[in-house]
């Protein structure tokens, strides 16, 4: 058996994390915690709370992150569907 790349392990580790409904739980109010501390700490800052500027470099970011490939939204709609949730499609008019 060959070695498995970390991209491989970190893959197999987060599917059993998330094949067990309370580890899943427990990591998930984990990341909730962190996120309040950081927040309370000001680590993190809202939207509201950033310059004109800041939340333009923000925004622009999200959007470049936002997968634009039609065959990516296509996958979603499909898995959505067989999920039974409704899916909303983000540009409607492009």
């Amino acid at each position: 058996m060959s070695r498995l790349s970390a991209a491989e392990k970190q893959r197999q580790y987060r599917a059993r994390r998330n094949a067990d409904p309370e580890k899943r739980a427990a990591y998930l109010q984990k990341h909730r915690e962190t996120w309040q501390e950081n927040k309370q700490q000001g680590k993190v800052k809202a939207v509201k709370d950033l310059s004109e500027r800041e939340k333009r470099r923000k925004r622009a970011y999200w959007r470049k992150a936002q997968p634009s490939d039609v065959k990516t939204e296509k996958c979603w709609k499909e898995e959505s569907q067989e999920k039974g949730v409704k899916f909303i499609q983000r540009n409607p008019g492009s």
